[in-house]
């Protein structure tokens, strides 16, 4: 059976993340040891709105992925505590034509 590298990742982080929105796992995919990985993992907060940041942060941590993106300042002491990363931000406020695409807007959008 042929799969793309794409379709391998969505199967296996769909499947990671099953314990943090409230999925049971196969026994197999639980004996998979994730923190030996090559490739590092991040996640969203937005699909797991059901459940707390605190909640999801455990979940990240006991599978292995680094990092939950897109968050507000005011959650990053959170991750920080778990030892996870915010990559991408979700607060300064940019468009496709008010970005860093545009240098004239890059002091403005660097102090945001």
């Amino acid at each position: 059976m042929n799969i793309s590298r794409k379709e391998a990742l969505l199967g296996l982080v769909g499947v990671s993340l099953a314990p943090a929105i409230g999925m049971s796992q196969s026994s197999s995919v639980q004996k998979m040891n994730t923190k030996q990985q090559s490739f590092k993992h991040s996640v969203c907060r937005w699909p797991y709105s059901g459940k707390s940041l605190e909640e999801l942060c455990e979940a990240a941590v006991e599978i292995g992925i680094q990092s939950i993106e897109l968050l507000n300042p005011e959650d990053y002491d959170t991750v920080k505590n778990y030892g996870l990363t915010c990559a991408m931000a979700n607060c300064v406020p940019l468009s496709l034509t008010e970005g860093f695409n545009n240098p004239s807007n890059h002091k403005k959008l660097e102090a945001e």
